[in-house]
């Protein structure tokens, strides 16, 4: 995996410094300055703010990879047996139980409770996935060589459609893993389900750890992606106000649904409640005139979603929102096609 750290960006350094394994992962955790760093955030005279700056100077890893650069494209190396799970907001007792419970199970790598002691984060064993892919890494860059040379690593990666689906596997698996893990009732943040997802190392007394681990005993589903439909090629059209009427309706019922559902799903990680906003991006070719009003009632439904602007800023929800917004595709919408062409009748 990806060791980072940087104290000026905290969480967002993007530049590794090293690639570590699980043993050393388990050294840094019982480090002296780990451990120091950790005592100072749980200095109970500290305010929110105060914990939140000391937080830059913890280390953090990638569990699921290794990269050059903190991004999905930047990935050259994937640990497809693993998922990293991280429970946030919990009672102290409940951390505690949690804990107990995942420690129980022969398939835990490594968990480990918060600074503040409301949270846990783990580690655990699954089977190895049978369809990664691996291409030959091109153009590869001095720093990438020399990680490579230096911890003997194979030179090649998983290909791109395997990192891109990565996500959307755990995703649709969680809940299983939360069964067989008899953990249910505990709600991950599923933010760390991502390939490049900060796993922060916080000194834990009672660190456990199992480097004999055996995979979790139980069926995971194979992802399919989802056909997001044909690329519309833009084409200005104009349509009667009847037909104009009756899209509009769609998209704006698309856009309350959305802004509604991430409300109620954003304890499950708010990160990810943003892409919902592609289904709607992807729209937009075919009613232009009303394409910055839905984009600001989804922008504001992300703030709302944070409690504030600043907020929403500085957690860069609104950066990945902008980012989005200027990358997506077009795509036909069967459903706005069909009322095109006179073959559905919406009563908007």
């Amino acid at each position: 995996m990806s060791l980072f750290y940087d104290q000026k960006k905290g969480l967002f350094a993007v530049e590794p410094k090293e690639v570590i394994n699980l043993q050393r992962l388990i050294q840094i955790y019982k480090s002296d300055f780990v451990k120091l760093k950790t005592s100072e955030i749980q200095n109970p005279d500290l305010t929110q703010e105060q914990k939140q700056e000391l937080k830059k100077h913890l280390p953090f890893v990638t569990p699921y990879s290794c990269s050059t650069y903190r991004n999905k494209e930047s990935v050259y190396h994937l640990n497809s047996n693993i998922f990293c799970l991280d429970f946030d907001n919990l009672l102290i007792k409940e951390a505690k139980l949690l804990k107990y419970l995942l420690t129980q199970n022969e398939s835990t790598i490594l968990t480990a409770i918060s600074p503040r002691g409301k949270g846990v984060k783990a580690i655990i064993l699954i089977k190895e996935q049978n369809d990664i892919g691996t291409e030959k890494l091109k153009n590869t860059n001095t720093h990438l060589t020399e990680l490579i040379n230096r911890f003997d690593l194979v030179q090649d990666k998983p290909t791109n459609q395997q990192i891109e689906n990565h996500y959307y596997f755990q995703k649709e698996n969680i809940d299983r893993v939360l069964n067989a893990l008899d953990v249910a009732k505990f709600k991950p943040d599923i933010s760390q389900l991502k390939v490049v997802q900060p796993f922060l190392i916080a000194h834990d007394e009672c660190l456990y750890y199992n480097l004999n681990a055996k995979p979790l005993n139980v069926e995971l589903l194979q992802y399919v992606p989802i056909e997001r439909g044909e690329i519309a090629p833009i084409i200005k059209v104009d349509f009667d106000e009847r037909v104009k009427r009756r899209i509009a309706g769609l998209l704006r019922q698309k856009v309350n649904f959305v802004i509604s559902d991430i409300k109620k799903n954003c304890a499950n990680g708010r990160h990810p409640q943003i892409a919902r906003c592609v289904d709607i991006f992807e729209r937009l070719h075919y009613l232009p005139d009303i394409a910055n009003e839905l984009k600001t009632s989804l922008r504001n439904g992300i703030i709302d979603m944070y409690g504030s602007e600043a907020i929403a800023r500085s957690n860069n929800a609104l950066k990945s929102f902008e980012t989005l917004e200027k990358s997506i595709q077009y795509r036909k919408c069967p459903k706005i096609e069909a009322i095109i062409n006179g073959s559905e009748n919406l009563a908007i």
